[in-house]
């Protein structure tokens, strides 16, 4: 993100402006300028600090509006008899539209649905299909270590896992040791990958 402004500080609230409309941020890091090599047209805006209403507005979002909008959008799937399952909804700051994310095993044609919807909430809508891996990052919480899942706290692509991936750091075939809230292989299991792969070329043989 870029701004003009000088007095924001790490942790400080703000609007920005996104490809998905405006957002509440927060500051992760101290401000710096920006590198030769960012254009800066590729970066999108910070407009200003958040104010305690804009705080207020979010937060009764998510108690109120987005549990109601989930409740609803459930039992018009429910009265379509719609093959699909509704995982989350997003809320794009200050009403201009409503996300909702579903799952389906099949192609569903869900234009009614979006006209229900339309004429509940009076504002866009739109439905997005998301995968397995994608739900778990939506609404997923703790991995197997106890931490938050990777994909929802620093992953931005999701590449791919192998089997040979775990069978060469000597993982238990086990699936429920070596698969994740989405039911996929393990994205921790590339992180060593390379490591073993590069030392098994060096270590001496086994015995």
């Amino acid at each position: 993100f870029k701004t003009e402004r000088d007095d924001l500080r790490v942790r400080d609230p703000c609007v920005v402006r996104t490809d998905r409309g405006k957002r509440l941020g927060e500051v992760l890091t101290p401000l710096q300028p920006i590198p030769e090599a960012v254009p800066a047209q590729s970066l999108c805006d910070v407009i200003r600090r958040a104010n305690p209403e804009d705080l207020v507005n979010v937060e009764r979002v998510n108690k109120e509006s987005v549990p109601r909008a989930i409740k609803t959008c459930k039992e018009l799937i429910q009265k379509l008899n719609l093959q699909m399952k509704v995982t989350d909804v997003d809320y794009v700051y200050g009403g201009e539209r409503v996300i909702f994310y579903f799952t389906s095993e099949t192609r569903v044609d869900f234009r009614e649905l979006v006209r229900l919807l339309a004429h509940e909430f009076r504002t866009r809508i739109e439905l997005k299909q998301v995968g397995a891996r994608d739900e778990a990052r939506l609404v997923g919480d703790a991995g197997h270590c106890g931490l938050t899942l990777c994909c929802r706290s620093h992953l931005k692509e999701l590449g791919g896992i192998t089997m040979d991936m775990a069978k060469i750091q000597k993982h238990t075939a086990d699936p429920s040791k070596i698969t994740g809230r989405c039911g996929k292989l393990l994205c921790c299991l590339r992180y060593e990958y390379t490591t073993y792969t590069e030392g098994r070329d060096v270590m001496p043989a086994r015995g």
